[in-house]
């Protein structure tokens, strides 16, 4: 399943003009109170399409920030802030939403970035070894390791080093199983299970791990 990516919220020039010109009408009390609906209409309307929840959160700042520069801009040009309110003030305020418009924006470039890695590894294919998988997560073997087997992805058999893939995940199509040939001790030729991680494991343990991902390699 592909990842949503939204259209950005702070470019809804429509949507942050009529509600930054009907907020700076409204008491500063029943204004936030209005704000705060909105936004968490827009937040409700992004879940019900599957959008990331990080991705959610970024797009929502972004646009509560828009809509206060243009609260603040409505109420300089229209407003009770027009006469009293020198303009060096003004040119400050719009500076600085202006500046968290911007920081807002970056955040959200950063964040489709990492969204469209994940959607290249979830249309991968081919599943990683652990240690691979470690690696594209940007963390120690041994701990990722150590994650998996706390939150139930793998288990050790009782009295051998053999990790096995926890049933459940691999019904998720999270986790599956490959024979592994080697050579014992003694020579003789051996064989067991070795858990691989999907691509779509991959992208959850990212998520649940919150890491980087390096996606060098895959295929979409």
């Amino acid at each position: 399943m592909a990842i949503v990516l939204p259209f950005p919220a702070a470019r809804r020039r429509g949507f942050i003009c009529k509600q930054g010109a009907r907020l700076a009408d409204l008491p500063r009390r029943e204004a936030e109170k209005h704000l705060a609906y909105q936004l968490r209409l827009q937040h409700e309307t992004m879940a019900r399409k599957g959008i990331d929840t990080a991705e959610i959160e970024c797009q929502v700042g972004a646009l509560e920030t828009a809509i206060r520069c243009e609260i603040a801009r409505n109420l300089v040009t229209y407003g009770s802030l027009a006469r009293p309110i020198d303009d060096a003030t003004v040119l400050q305020v719009i500076e600085h939403l202006r500046g968290e418009v911007r920081a807002r924006g970056n955040q959200i470039e950063a964040q489709t970035v990492r969204l469209q890695a994940l959607d290249r590894i979830e249309r991968a294919t081919g599943s990683r070894c652990i240690t691979d998988t470690a690696t594209m997560l940007k963390m120690g073997r041994d701990a990722l390791y150590k994650w998996m087997n706390a939150n139930r992805w793998i288990y050790r058999r009782a009295r051998t080093e053999t990790w096995v893939a926890h049933q459940e995940r691999e019904r998720a199509g999270l986790l599956g199983s490959v024979p592994y040939h080697y050579t014992g001790r003694d020579g003789s030729p051996c064989v067991k299970m070795q858990v691989l991680v999907t691509p779509k494991g991959l992208v959850r343990l990212a998520k649940l791990l919150g890491g980087q991902i390096d996606d060098q390699g895959t295929t979409a």
